[in-house]
């Protein structure tokens, strides 16, 4: 007890888990998350992000994996809810 005041002899760290799913993207998956949001079809963001087909397959495989979406639909309105797009 310390100034009339009980604190446990363990305090737990804060938790370093990141429950914001908008916070668990990259940077470049946000990129790719917005390109998908404006239509830009798989090619397309090849030219403009300048990446490979198979690092842009890659990334909307994260996107979905941490967004909890596997449909294109439920994919645009998690990313129109958390303010992405």
């Amino acid at each position: 007890m310390r100034n009339g005041a009980w604190f446990p002899a363990h305090v737990p760290e804060p938790s370093t888990h990141n429950d914001d799913p908008a916070g668990r993207l990259t940077p470049r998956e946000i990129e790719v998350l917005r390109a998908i949001t404006s239509g830009y079809s798989n090619a397309q963001m090849v030219d403009h992000l300048g990446i490979t087909l198979r690092t842009v397959e890659t990334h909307r495989k994260n996107i979905n994996q941490k967004l909890g979406t596997t449909k294109m639909s439920d994919l645009v309105h998690v990313a129109q809810r958390l303010g992405l797009v």
